[in-house]
């Protein structure tokens, strides 16, 4: 029976259906193996939590990350006296294979992450970041699928790919961009939009506009305002 201590909480992307975020509070409770079509992105709070996947036994203390891959069949409970508590992000290969391609990912229908448990400050912060902005009611598109796409990018500099910067000095593609987000300001501008806009696919758009200006597309439209 599960204890009244154990709290389970999920919380959707009002914005990309793909992506949701569980915030557990556990004390005797535990998983038994199994998977999930989605990659998993999760911080220990506090607490440990001890599993066994791919073969190893594993603990993840306070403030490591842990990450499952599609189809990875792992189990789960807490490891030690204090209650365990994380945060874990669930992001379907659908909504991440596109980012991580555009980040420079060959073959990204096989991307894996290979390690299970990681003392990885940075990715802590992408992943804490991300489920942020999910807890949040106003978060908007643009700055979702900004936070997503720089996660992706982070993720495939674990993996050595690094794409080099190749924007001109002036470009007026990107000058119409930074027009048109200034004309909107007042407006929930979508990156679909802003795509047509510049005939570009959505995150070439992203990582190039970043390239151009030396901001996001999220920090310029807030300089605008």
């Amino acid at each position: 029976m599960m204890s009244t201590e154990n709290r389970f909480q999920f919380a959707k992307s009002a914005i990309l259906d793909e992506v949701m975020l569980l915030e557990a509070s556990m004390n005797d409770f535990s998983y038994g193996t199994h998977a999930h079509e989605e990659f998993l992105f999760g911080v220990t709070l506090s607490g440990r939590q001890d599993f066994f996947a791919l073969g190893e036994h594993h603990k993840s203390h306070a403030n490591h990350v842990i990450v499952f891959n599609p189809e990875d069949a792992h189990d789960g409970h807490s490891g030690v006296a204090d209650p365990l508590h994380y945060k874990m992000l669930y992001v379907h290969p659908d909504q991440l294979m596109p980012m991580l391609q555009s980040a420079g990912i060959r073959h990204a229908d096989h991307f894996r992450v290979d390690q299970v448990v990681q003392q990885d400050a940075v990715l802590q912060t992408h992943i804490l970041r991300l489920a942020a902005l999910i807890e949040s009611n106003s978060t908007s598109a643009l700055e979702y699928s900004s936070a997503l796409f720089e996660f992706a990018e982070y993720l495939a500099g674990q993996k050595g790919v690094h794409i080099e910067s190749n924007v001109r000095k002036k470009d007026p593609v990107f000058e119409l961009v930074r027009d048109y987000l200034h004309a909107h300001v007042s407006e929930e501008v979508s990156l679909d939009a802003l795509s047509q806009v510049a005939h570009l696919s959505k995150y070439h758009l992203l990582r190039c506009f970043r390239d151009y200006f030396g901001m996001t597309l999220i920090n310029i439209g807030k300089t605008i305002e």
